[in-house]
């Protein structure tokens, strides 16, 4: 009895350490907006908006659509899901994602 609860005790323990190490490689990407187009475009207005990923990468995704009309502006740090090709969905502020009703999408 005394081996099998410290044999469930090791697995359990194993089985932790990679929940937690998995944990961080499935956090949202992020970047900073690069441009949103046309100009004077803030995300409410339909149009492209272009993130420089933080990955090195380059995105671009369709505003209000991509960004559940939520406000954005050049150079603001978003997180975003990575989409077919460089295509980017759910993108939001870093300081206010899209589930949050006070950021104003709508």
């Amino acid at each position: 009895m005394k081996g099998s609860f410290l044999y469930a005790t090791i697995i359990a323990g194993i089985a932790a350490m990679l929940v937690l190490s998995v944990l961080p490689a499935m956090a949202a990407p992020s970047g900073s907006i690069s441009n949103l187009f046309p100009p004077g475009n803030n995300g409410k207005s339909n149009g492209v908006g272009m993130i420089d990923g933080n990955d090195g990468k380059k995105y671009v995704f369709q505003t209000p659509h991509d960004n559940h009309n939520l406000v954005l502006e050049k150079g603001q740090a978003v997180t975003f899901e990575p989409g077919p090709g460089r295509t980017a969905t759910n993108v939001a502020p870093v300081d206010c994602p899209h589930t949050d009703p006070a950021c104003g999408s709508g």
